[in-house]
């Protein structure tokens, strides 16, 4: 399941960067506009973007609360954060701004995936023989880490424990937990890319690689743990 998860996410991020090169390519040869020209118009309009988010800071916190959950992609927005919520002077204040508005999201989006989806999928998978699984009150940290550490999209987590019908206190605790040190990294990132800090830089680079790779080795380790159970069973 995960892995299908990963494939389709991949596919979709690929044919979006496909539509937008292709869409980018067409309007560059339409306007005539030059290589130089089409840069300096995408700095003109980040900048202005983040211009604009830094006097209505607040549209950026509500956007994280709530975009994610409709498959936006969360690293940008903490990239985005690093920049916006910090202003070059204070990131540790733009983590905690950040982490604040994803924890509403993670919030909200359990009760939506505990109750009115947990109660409809329950009715359609009522006549077969599967039932959605129910987090135990053991090992929860392991079940939060698995899930939020598999590259399964950022919803798609909150959703899955959701469903699991697992302890909301935990949930919220444990997940923090996992996905601070992540978020808190393109946080960073995002300060250190506009304000020049190299060491910063190459440390949020580090931490979201580390990430990355442990993200890539957890589906690898339970498919093989999996056909290492079925072989002896």
């Amino acid at each position: 399941m995960i892995e299908v998860l990963e494939k389709k996410k991949i596919l979709l991020l690929f044919l979006l960067f496909l539509l937008a090169s292709l869409l980018s390519v067409a309007l560059f040869f339409k306007s005539n506009l030059t290589v130089q020209e089409v840069v300096s118009f995408c700095k003109e309009v980040i900048e202005g973007t983040i211009i604009f988010l830094q006097k209505e800071a607040w549209l950026l916190f509500l956007g994280i609360a709530i975009l994610p959950t409709f498959l936006f992609p969360v690293s940008p927005l903490m990239i985005v954060s690093g920049t916006v919520f910090a202003n070059g002077e204070n990131a540790p204040i733009a983590c905690l701004l950040a982490l604040s508005a994803a924890a509403i999201n993670m919030a909200w989006t359990y009760w939506v995936a505990a109750g009115p989806c947990h109660v409809f999928i329950s009715k359609i998978l009522s006549n077969t023989k599967f039932k959605i699984p129910k987090a135990s009150g053991k090992n929860n940290f392991k079940l939060v880490a698995i899930v939020r550490l598999t590259g399964m999209p950022f919803p798609f987590q909150n959703f899955t424990l959701g469903m699991s019908h697992m302890n909301f206190t935990k949930y919220m605790l444990f997940s923090l937990i996992v996905q601070a040190p992540i978020l808190c990294a393109f946080v960073y990132f995002g300060d250190a890319i506009t304000q020049g800090k190299g060491k910063v830089l190459f440390l949020a680079i580090a931490v979201i690689v580390i990430v990355s790779l442990v993200s890539r080795f957890i589906p690898k380790y339970l498919k093989n743990r999996k056909n290492a159970i079925t072989a002896s069973g």
